[in-house]
């Protein structure tokens, strides 16, 4: 299968600075779309809230003790956390493994106004994290506006040629390592 991306320069892999700074863009985009493997191996995925990003990449979510992500991530914890800003043109996406934590101390530091709709509040016996250890990170982001990029677009297809840089570039890392 021929690769998409080579003209998002795959060359790049992003210095701890530039990591923190997409944990940073990942957080103010808050909703992710988490995926994880049913019994029968099939993929199934579902919108959850962000609650946090500690520095080395580890992710926090709320989330019920009882439900199908709870059965899917305590059979197999690879899992992978899509996140999506259009409007900024910035996508990441995290593959690692989830595991589930009753931490009521990081509960409370985590809890917002927003959680009290879907918990009857921190020491909620049903509230649990799901912490989530990201193996690999991808990211596809533009430093162009969308005109720009556009520009860029229409002179590729003219002329036959891959648009460069301008339209965005794709990167990598491996938190902690």
């Amino acid at each position: 299968m021929a690769n998409n991306d080579s003209h998002l320069h795959d060359d790049e892999v992003a210095s701890p600075d530039e990591q923190k700074e997409l944990w940073k863009r990942a957080q103010k985009v808050r909703f992710a779309m988490v995926t994880t493997r049913g019994a029968d191996g099939t993929l199934s995925s579902r919108p959850m809230t962000l609650q946090g990003v500690d520095d080395d990449g580890t992710m926090w979510f709320f989330t019920a003790a009882n439900t199908q992500l709870g059965d899917e991530v305590r059979r197999d914890p690879s899992l992978n956390v899509a996140f999506a800003n259009t409007a900024d043109d910035f996508y990441l996406a995290a593959a690692g493994n989830g595991h589930f934590v009753d931490d009521r101390e990081k509960i409370e530091a985590l809890w917002g106004v927003l959680a009290a709709a879907w918990f009857d509040g921190p020491n909620d016996p049903n509230l649990w994290l799901l912490r989530v250890d990201p193996d690999r990170v991808d990211y596809w982001k533009s430093g162009a506006g969308k005109i720009i990029q556009m520009v860029a677009m229409v002179k590729a297809a003219m002329t036959n040629t891959r648009p460069g840089k301008s339209v965005g570039e794709h990167g990598s890392f491996e938190p902690r390592h």
